[in-house]
């Protein structure tokens, strides 16, 4: 069902609060924080837009990334344009979420940003690479990621794609098989604070 204002303000706040700690721990890494559609066109928007431009601009701007999920289908294009302006300028990177199986093509019409696919987890793996490799080809040459890869397999096969970055739960097998180019960040050593700097790979 849907959240309310107060539950949504609250994990935002929790989110912050978090890329704060990240921040502070001297870890060059990008953080994503989710932002459910919706809430962009309720009074919680500008609520959210004021604790972000709060946080230190070198901080948003070298690590800060808007992740817009939820995006439903009959979200247009002028819609979409207005959350991108929203943030713009302001984080180092806004991506829009697209559910593989919905995927609302008037996203595929904007420019900078980032593109991101997200596997239901209902879909089988077969069906996943079909949809992601298609998914692929949709957005050409952009930068794109794809979240909830269950297998080493299907990581692999994602990165031979040109995806720019990976997560999930394959990432937690054998990877000795990936390209050198693909860095690791597990989420022991994000919380851990190391200060690696993350190249394209994702989150494990």
């Amino acid at each position: 069902g849907r959240l309310d204002d107060t539950t949504i303000a609250d994990v935002i706040k929790a989110g912050i609060g978090a890329f704060t700690t990240m921040v502070a721990s001297n870890l060059r890494a990008k953080f994503a924080l989710p932002v459910p559609y919706p809430i962009m066109r309720r009074r919680i928007g500008p609520a959210l837009f004021r604790a972000v431009s709060a946080l230190p601009q070198r901080d948003r701007l070298m690590h800060l990334r808007i992740e817009i999920c939820g995006i439903p289908n009959n979200a247009t294009v002028n819609e979409l344009l207005d959350i991108r302006e929203f943030f713009r300028g302001r984080v180092r990177d806004i991506a829009f979420l697209m559910p593989l199986g919905r995927i609302n093509d008037q996203i595929l019409a904007l420019d900078h940003v980032a593109l991101g696919a997200d596997i239901p987890a209902a879909m089988l793996e077969v069906d996943a690479r079909r949809q992601l490799t298609a998914f692929r080809r949709m957005t050409g040459g952009r930068r794109v990621s794809a979240m909830g890869l269950r297998t080493a397999t299907l990581v692999g096969d994602m990165v031979k794609l040109g995806f720019d970055e990976v997560t999930g739960a394959g990432l937690a097998d054998d990877l000795r098989a990936l390209p050198s180019r693909v860095t690791v960040m597990h989420r022991t050593t994000l919380t851990r604070g190391d200060g690696l700097d993350a190249g394209a790979g994702g989150l494990g």
